[in-house]
C-alpha cells in the first residue's frame, strides 16, 4: 500500500481525493472477501489495516514537522 502513496504527503489533496483512495481500497477488500457488506469489510480493516486517508494524514503531519525543522 505504501508504494501507492509514495510522495503524496507533499501534494495538496482535498477530501474528495482521499475519499476516492479509501473507496478504491474498500472495493478491493470487497472483491478479496467476496462480499458486498461494507460492515464486514470495515471489521476486517480494523484488525490491522489503515485506510489511505489515515496513513496520509499521519505522513503529512510528519512531513510538515520535518520541513518546519529545516
Amino acid at each position: 500500500m505504501h508504494p501507492l502513496l509514495y510522495g503524496l504527503e507533499a501534494c495538496q489533496m482535498n477530501r474528495s481525493d482521499l475519499t476516492s483512495l479509501d473507496f478504491a481500497v474498500e472495493r478491493l477488500f470487497m472483491k478479496l472477501f467476496k462480499t458486498v457488506n461494507i460492515e464486514i469489510v470495515r471489521k476486517c480493516q480494523k484488525i490491522g489495516f489503515e485506510l489511505p486517508s489515515v496513513i496520509l494524514d499521519i505522513r503529512c503531519s510528519k512531513f510538515l514537522a520535518s520541513t518546519m525543522l529545516v
